[in-house]
C-alpha cells in the first residue's frame, strides 16, 4: 500500500515559516559573535531595546559594571577575550569541529572534509570572501541560518517539498556535525572566559543548539512526509558512488 503524502495546512506553513524565520536569526547572531572580535556597530545593535530584550531572556547579561565602561575600552577588552579564547597564541579553544572531535584533533581533519561535502552537497556556497577552515563554529551556524532562511522563503511559497528538504538538512546536519561537539566546545568556553560576556554566548549557544536537536525533529513530524527520511550520510554515499573520500 502505498503511503499518501499527508498536506500541511495553511495555517501550519504560517507557524512554520515564522518558527524557521526566528530560529535562522538567533543563528545567525551567534555566528556573528563567534566570526570575529566584537564591532562598535555589533555593541550598537545589542544596545537596542528589541535585541538587549531578546539578549536577557536568552541569557546574556548587558547590565553592570562592564558595560558601562567606553566603548573603546570595552571593545578592547573583549578583543582581547576573544583572542585569547579562540586565537591564540598558547592554549586558545580551537572553534572548529576537526579539533574538537578527533581524537588527535588537528585542521583540516576528516570532519572538515565531511563539512564541507555536505555544504556543498546543499547547492549553499561559501562566502567569495572566506579563506578561513570549512568546520569553524561561525561557517556551521552559518550555514543553519541559511538553511532555515530558504526553509522559510519555502514554507512562505507553499513549497511543502523544499522546505521538507532545508529540515532534513537541519536535522542530518545538527546529528552529524555541529550537535557532536557543540557542549564540548561550550563547556570549554565557559570554563576558561574570564568575562561574563563569551561565557554566556556559550551558554546560550550550547543551550539553543541543543533545543534545535529536538526542535528540529518537531518541525520534521510536523510537515509530515514531504522530509526525506534517507541521511546526509546516505544521500553522500549515494552521490559518490560508495567513496566517502570522493572529493566535494
Amino acid at each position: 500500500m502505498i503511503e499518501k503524502t499527508r498536506e500541511v495546512a495553511s495555517s501550519d506553513q504560517a507557524a512554520l515559516a515564522s518558527t524557521a524565520q526566528q530560529v535562522g536569526h538567533l543563528y545567525g547572531f551567534l555566528a556573528s559573535l563567534y566570526r570575529a572580535e566584537l564591532t562598535q556597530q555589533q555593541l550598537d545593535a545589542l544596545r537596542q531595546p528589541e535585541m538587549a530584550a531578546m539578549l536577557t531572556a536568552a541569557g546574556i547579561d548587558l547590565q553592570g559594571a562592564f558595560w558601562g565602561k567606553p566603548d573603546e575600552q570595552l571593545l578592547e577588552e573583549l578583543a582581547v577575550e576573544y583572542a585569547a579564547l579562540f586565537l591564540g597564541p598558547g592554549g586558545h579553544i580551537s572553534p572548529h569541529e576537526s579539533v574538537q572531535i578527533e581524537e588527535h584533533g588537528g585542521y583540516w581533519g576528516d570532519a572538515t572534509t565531511a563539512v564541507r561535502r555536505f555544504i556543498t552537497e546543499t547547492g549553499i556556497e561559501y562566502d567569495s570572501g572566506y579563506n578561513g577552515i570549512p568546520d569553524h563554529i561561525s561557517v556551521e551556524l552559518d550555514f543553519l541560518s541559511e538553511l532555515t532562511r530558504r526553509e522559510a522563503i519555502a514554507w512562505e511559497n507553499g513549497d511543502t517539498a523544499d522546505a521538507g528538504n532545508c529540515l532534513a538538512y537541519q536535522r542530518d546536519f545538527l546529528n552529524e556535525h555541529l550537535g557532536r561537539w557543540i557542549d564540548k566546545f561550550c563547556s570549554r568556553v565557559i570554563e576558561t572566559a574570564e568575562l561574563s560576556f563569551y561565557r554566556d554566548v556559550a551558554q546560550v549557544t550550547a543551550d539553543f543548539v541543543d533545543s534545535e536537536i529536538a526542535a528540529v525533529q518537531e518541525r520534521v513530524e510536523a510537515a509530515g512526509t514531504h522530509v526525506p527520511q534517507i541521511s546526509a550520510y546516505e544521500r553522500k554515499l549515494a552521490n559518490s558512488g560508495g567513496d566517502l573520500n570522493a572529493t566535494a
